[in-house]
């Protein structure tokens, strides 16, 4: 909530503390936060090199292979970080650990943790096709996160999506010099995920390039 309105240094305050906390409990629910939190500091900030440096699976004692999930947020965070600081071979690993966390949730029958995953896999795999010169390819893996996302529900133990997939289609077409098609995405992003900073910010941008002052 804090990083939603911009304050930082009250966001940190709030993670030093929960990571001051030791031990956690051995629980799924603390397996995620540990995990989340320090991924959304990176991402929500587009602090790119921290992401880059994350490390899965901490503290090592709680339940990793037991909440895929959590550790998927790791990998997606730190793929991020790595496509955007032009390390691919990094990303690529990444790319890796999330396809094979999605196919161990399927094979457990957890479905709806399968698909968590799946979304931000094809999150990351769309940065990594345009990182690629492969635009097309990167528009319609992202279009695939967003139709996945739409047919699935919001998990009880998280405050919403570590990155939103119509978020993260608007910051590619932008990226490409597609601000019309992008305040598009945003504003589907706004309609799951209402006022987030970096969807409206994003947002704004958008309408400006594309010459709507007004929206802007």
């Amino acid at each position: 909530a804090y990083l939603q309105q911009g304050e930082d240094e009250k966001a940190e305050s709030v993670a030093e503390k929960v990571w001051s906390r030791d031990p956690h409990q051995v629980s799924f629910i603390a397996a995620f936060h540990m995990a989340a939190i320090p991924a959304r500091m990176a991402v929500e900030r587009h602090d790119w090199k921290k992401a880059a440096e994350l490390k899965p699976r901490t503290p090592d004692y709680l339940p990793w292979d037991a909440s895929l999930w959590a550790e998927g947020l790791t990998w997606f965070a730190r793929g991020l970080g790595s496509v955007h600081t032009d390390n691919l071979e990094m990303a690529n690993e990444a790319e890796e650990k999330l396809r094979t966390l999605r196919d161990k949730a399927k094979a457990s029958g957890a479905d709806d943790m399968a698909n968590y995953i799946e979304i931000d896999h094809l999150i990351l795999a769309g940065w990594m096709a345009h990182a690629n010169n492969e635009n097309d390819k990167a528009i319609a893996l992202m279009q695939s996160a967003t139709e996945l996302e739409d047919k699935t529900e919001k998990h009880p133990v998280t405050p919403g999506a570590l990155l939103p997939a119509n978020e993260a289609l608007g910051n590619l077409l932008l990226n490409l010099d597609r601000p019309a098609e992008a305040l598009e995405a945003y504003k589907a992003s706004d309609a799951i995920w209402p006022g987030r900073y970096n969807t409206l910010l994003g947002a704004a941008r958008a309408a400006d390039k594309a010459g709507d002052k007004l929206a802007a």
